[in-house]
């Protein structure tokens, strides 16, 4: 794996001769391992090459066997950003590579940036890893960890690649997933979509892995090298930037302008549903609406949290329209097709021209409703 990163260096070096491979003074290498959830539902395990090289100019390159996704690359530099912090290190000092190889098809989702952020952080500080531990967690720009999903996959890959430690974003120990039945009504077999829960702690028993919830990377760090850094890091504090605020509280307008007319929409159909149901999704939307209303209230003093649930707050609204919509005739299938081809080429059609350390910060936000 190291021989590949060595050989994207060259490649880059002869790309940009600003900053050639032989410019660097030098380039150390980690290799980690990410439990990670295939497109068919199965947890795997990708390989993860990741490199610091100084000096640098705060670039972070990512390269994946075979397809990433832009959330990906996001959580890369937000992970560089932050064990920049955490090690006291000028972040705009060095240069950052990233490395991904995945038996799935497309690579996805910030699940894997605090373990990127452990090990840049291992990195700058000569600080070796345990080769028993790994981890799944979004990371955010202020060194706390966020949930992610697929967690009863990751561990049973993890389990059964022999990791004896298995680190989880805190407060996701109870897990509820998905599960299709199958039920036979006389000739007809319907499949239903139901929720179980699971302790995974007590489940990682049973696989002969312990899992640790951790809330931070400070914490995560902990495991994978045994030294307690909080003793010299009292304090992780990321100052947000003014640009940074600036997209945070436009995408917040945005996502709640959606719910408000979701709910808007919503309630206006609730006259031609049936007596118990329209008092059932009456008190629903009613929920919705207060709901997005204080989350707006306090976005100013926590506008990542507030941001955070209102994307998850969406969800609902446009699903409660939607119910509300078919179940009444105003939407049909192919009217909700349409719509949602409309929205992906709408998507599509954008080209991000830059991508600077702020705007990557912000997007990485956005996903962590899907993950």
């Amino acid at each position: 794996m190291e021989w590949l990163l060595l050989l994207i260096l060259i490649t880059l070096a002869n790309i940009t001769p600003a900053h050639n491979l032989m410019e660097y003074e030098f380039v150390k290498t980690l290799e980690v391992h990410a439990p990670a959830v295939s497109s068919s539902g199965v947890g795997v395990i990708s390989k993860i090459v990741l490199a610091v090289a100084y000096p640098g100019s705060g670039r972070v390159f990512f390269s994946a066997l075979p397809y990433t996704e832009v959330d990906t690359q996001g959580a890369a530099r937000v992970a560089a950003f932050v064990a920049s912090v955490i090690a006291q290190v000028d972040f705009s000092s060095y240069d950052y590579y990233v490395l991904v190889e995945s038996p799935t098809p497309v690579i996805g989702g910030p699940s894997a940036g605090a373990l990127f952020a452990v090990g840049f952080t291992s990195l700058l500080l000569d600080l070796p890893l345990n080769s028993t531990v790994t981890m799944t967690g979004m990371i955010n720009p202020d060194g706390t960890i966020g949930p992610v999903g697929g967690l009863k996959e990751k561990l049973e890959a993890a389990a059964s690649s022999g990791f004896r430690v298995f680190l989880i974003p805190s407060g996701q120990r109870i897990y509820r997933y998905p599960v299709y039945e199958e039920v036979e009504i006389g000739w007809v077999t319907i499949r239903r979509l139901t929720y179980r829960v699971l302790d995974l702690v007590e489940y990682g028993v049973e696989l002969n892995t312990n899992v640790v919830e951790v809330s931070t990377v400070l914490d995560a760090l902990y495991y994978f090298t045994g030294v307690n850094l909080s003793e010299t890091v009292a304090n992780l504090h990321v100052n947000l930037t003014a640009e940074l605020v600036g997209i945070l509280n436009d995408e917040l307008s945005e996502v709640f302008n959606y719910i408000t007319k979701y709910i808007s929409e919503a309630s206006n159909i609730l006259s031609e549903v049936e007596a118990d149901s329209h008092r059932n999704y009456y008190a629903l939307l009613s929920r919705l609406n207060n709901t997005a209303t204080s989350l707006l209230a306090i976005s100013r003093e926590h506008l990542a949290y507030a941001l955070f649930k209102l994307i998850d707050l969406y969800e609902y609204a446009l699903t409660t329209y939607l119910e509300l919509a078919t179940s009444t005739g105003r939407l049909d299938v192919k009217s909700i097709l349409d719509s949602l081809e409309e929205t992906l080429n709408e998507y599509s059609s954008e080209v991000f021209s830059t991508c600077t350390l702020e705007s990557s910060l912000a997007r990485t936000y956005l996903y962590l409703a899907w993950y």
